[in-house]
């Protein structure tokens, strides 16, 4: 299993070793004849400089999560690489899910996500759920072994609260978390 938090500042590396830039973003596929109850990633937004790029996932060739500091290897050299465009019913795993709140259907409450958990399918990274554990916040702080070390040895449990991606409803806001200024349309007439 492997969470966004230890994707996210990944370094990407084309097919002949070149730096690209690093992972800033994931995005999914929600609609269900695609994506079904465990959606594919399907664009990964990768930070060059100034500038996002939006690679197909499928340019992906290794994707080495273990690790602080490991690369995601591309398919091509940086000269062949095309760049997807976004799509509707795409969602960014990092803009439209981290840190919001969404509706956890089992138990019908309002729960904030700490991180994302993906697992591989194949030549697919899939959307598998999200954690709304503390865990969750101290793995995105780098804290979360030794954390859990500590609590180990204070014989405190400390565990996981995994919500099955199929189990969660993403509350989507416009333009990505941010409501637009015209959002109450003309009050002045």
């Amino acid at each position: 299993m492997t969470y966004l938090s230890q994707l996210l500042g990944k370094r990407v590396l084309d097919s002949v070793g070149q730096p690209l830039g690093t992972i800033a973003d994931l995005a999914i596929t929600i609609d269900e004849q695609f994506g079904g109850d465990f959606p594919p990633v399907t664009l990964v937004l990768v930070r060059a400089g100034g500038v996002l790029l939006r690679l197909r996932w499928e340019l992906i060739a290794d994707l080495n999560a273990n690790g602080r500091g490991s690369a995601a290897l591309l398919d091509s050299p940086r000269a062949h690489l095309t760049v997807g465009a976004e799509k509707g019913g795409e969602f960014f795993l990092r803009r439209d899910v981290l840190d919001k709140q969404i509706i956890d259907m089992s138990s019908n409450r309002l729960v904030r996500v700490n991180d994302i958990f993906l697992v591989e399918d194949g030549d697919e990274l899939r959307a598998a759920g999200v954690d709304v554990s503390f865990r969750g916040i101290l793995r995105r702080v780098r804290m979360e072994d030794p954390f859990v070390k500590a609590t180990k040895k204070l014989k405190i449990p400390m565990t996981r609260r995994h919500i099955p991606w199929n189990e969660v409803e993403v509350l989507r806001t416009e333009n990505g978390g941010r409501f637009d200024d015209n959002r109450c349309g003309d009050s002045a007439a």
